[in-house]
């Protein structure tokens, strides 16, 4: 008997509705997921908890068959499904007696007749998902795989090949993890310790906790250091430059004729005249009438790390000019006050030799331009860009994106030295400067193309996707040590590599696209209230 004929997709499904869907199945097909299976007949007794019951897997879907690996691998034909079960209320099985109310936004329970020879069976199981976002799109997915079947979910995909943006999908998600972080105290609060240690006197263990890396950093890192602020200008970079002046101004140069420079390392008499016209007249401030003005507080906090701003390389007259300028700084922009991260940021221009007036000026650019809300007392702005990050990751390096989820990396505590001290303190300063002639040339996505192009070249881990195991990598913790230490070996021995990388990332980084993924992520989204999550929202 011929089965039923179903009907076409794009009948069914609006347009935009249907690209998505396509675009979700390819590359959920190509990639995979990442999600818990509940053992639903597991007992965890009077004291369990139902994590106890929850084994993170791996799925693996093709064109016949939906394969679980963990616990034990389980394949689920494609033609047999009968149900894809979103829940608004908690099962009956016991072993969810203990789990949070919460939780069932994220759960997905799959139906299936498995056929044998002689005989059906009736077979289910529940799988958790990160975030609602995943559980509605592939619950909204496999439910159109299961009604229209797969061929005609893939038609469904615009001729496009590539998408310039993250999809709806993508940003929905990235934005419920914005939401989650900002209302989740536990999880804000670990990351305001990392940016603001506890400071009282007899701490200094949780200070360097945040602060020194010493422990983890490599031997050639090491070295770098140890030799103090210096840069690295070859005779090549200066006659370069002289070059392509040709008895010019530097301010003279289109930006075609820059950019290749800047890509190739900047001498200091350059860098003073262009960080200057990028930084821009209208930020210079008297630092003199300001810094005597600050609050009590945050003189405090700043004289306390003052002393911990790389102490082997500033002499005491160098302390006197940057503690006067965070002063004036803390005067200039109330709402922030002082943060630390920002004497690191300071620290730069100070060692170049810039004015007092000019290092203000840089800091307000950097903190207000730049990096706009990331030094905020709540961290919202940082909390947002870390969505943003999330989105672009996921977008344009899903496999990246698959290897976070299966770790528990998250990407706020992964992105915070780049989001918030722009590397200053962690690298040597000849490849902070080269970061930072990118960076203040290109302005806010420069910062995101750098970060970008250290993710695609040092986060990838070794080891088997399917088992969801990296060699070397136990934890979070680990991927994230591992991640830190390989960034600042390329920093000190490739810095050319990353700077190549990252304006290949800036070609894909319109500020029109940050802008409005900045706007996407702290819109107000009816779907992520309960009552959407009841009904259902478009994928």
């Amino acid at each position: 008997v011929l089965p039923p004929a179903r009907p076409a997709l794009a009948r069914a499904m609006a347009p935009p509705a249907a690209v998505a869907a396509a675009q979700w199945l390819k590359e959920t097909m190509h990639y995979g997921l990442v999600c818990s299976v509940v053992e639903s007949h597991k007992s965890i007794g009077r004291t369990g908890e139902f994590e106890d019951a929850c084994t993170k897997t791996f799925l693996k879907l093709n064109r016949a068959q939906l394969i679980i690996r963990l616990p034990c691998e389980m394949t689920i034909q494609l033609k047999e499904l009968k149900a894809v079960e979103g829940h608004s209320k908690r099962p009956s099985s016991p072993v969810f007696r203990t789990a949070k109310s919460t939780l069932f936004s994220r759960l997905v329970t799959l139906r299936w007749d498995q056929t044998g020879r002689a005989t059906t069976a009736a077979r289910y199981v529940h799988l958790v998902f990160p975030t609602r976002s995943d559980a509605t799109a592939f619950k909204r997915v496999m439910g159109d795989v299961q009604r229209f079947g797969i061929a005609s979910v893939l038609a469904g995909r615009s001729a496009q090949e590539s998408v310039a943006e993250p999809t709806e999908w993508q940003i929905e998600r990235a934005r419920e993890h914005f939401a989650t972080t900002i209302r989740g105290r536990p999880l804000r609060a670990r990351l305001l310790r990392i940016i603001f240690p506890c400071v009282e006197d007899g701490q200094a263990e949780a200070l360097s906790l945040a602060n020194d890396e010493h422990s983890s950093r490599p031997e050639a890192v090491h070295e770098a250091i140890a030799v103090g602020p210096s840069l690295d200008e070859s005779e090549e970079m200066h006659i370069r430059w002289a070059d392509v002046l040709a008895g010019r101004s530097p301010h003279e140069l289109s930006a075609d004729e820059l950019r290749p420079l800047i890509d190739a390392g900047m001498p200091l008499r350059y860098r003073h005249a262009l960080w200057s016209k990028w930084v821009g007249e209208r930020y210079l401030k008297s630092v003199e009438e300001l810094h005597t003005q600050s609050l009590p507080d945050v003189s405090r906090q700043i004289e306390l790390d003052i002393p911990r701003t790389h102490p082997t390389w500033m002499q005491d007259e160098q302390k006197a000019v940057l503690r006067r300028v965070l002063n004036a700084y803390s005067v200039c922009n109330p709402d922030v006050g002082y943060c630390q991260g920002m004497n690191f940021l300071a620290m730069v221009f100070l060692l170049l030799g810039f004015s007092e007036s000019m290092i203000l000026a840089g800091l307000v650019y950097i903190i207000e331009d730049v990096l706009p809300g990331c030094h905020a007392r709540g961290l919202e702005g940082y909390l947002r860009d870390a969505a943003v990050l999330d989105a672009l990751v996921h977008h344009r390096l899903p496999a990246v994106h698959l290897q976070l989820e299966a770790l528990d990396v998250q990407m706020l505590v992964l992105g915070v030295d780049h989001f918030v001290s722009l590397m200053a303190g962690k690298w040597p300063l000849a490849s902070v400067v080269r970061l930072w002639d990118f960076v203040l040339s290109e302005g806010s996505r420069g910062v995101f193309a750098s970060f970008l192009a250290l993710i695609e070249l040092y986060f990838p881990m070794p080891g088997s996707m399917s088992g969801i195991t990296f060699q070397g990598v136990d934890d979070a913790a680990d991927a994230v040590d591992a991640f830190r230490v390989a960034c600042m070996t390329g920093a000190t021995l490739e810095m050319d590599k990353i700077v190549a990388a990252s304006r290949r990332w800036l070609t894909v980084l319109p500020q029109s696209l940050i802008d409005k993924l900045r706007e996407d992520i702290l819109a107000e989204d009816e779907s992520l209230s309960p009552s959407a999550e009841r009904s259902g929202t478009a994928l």
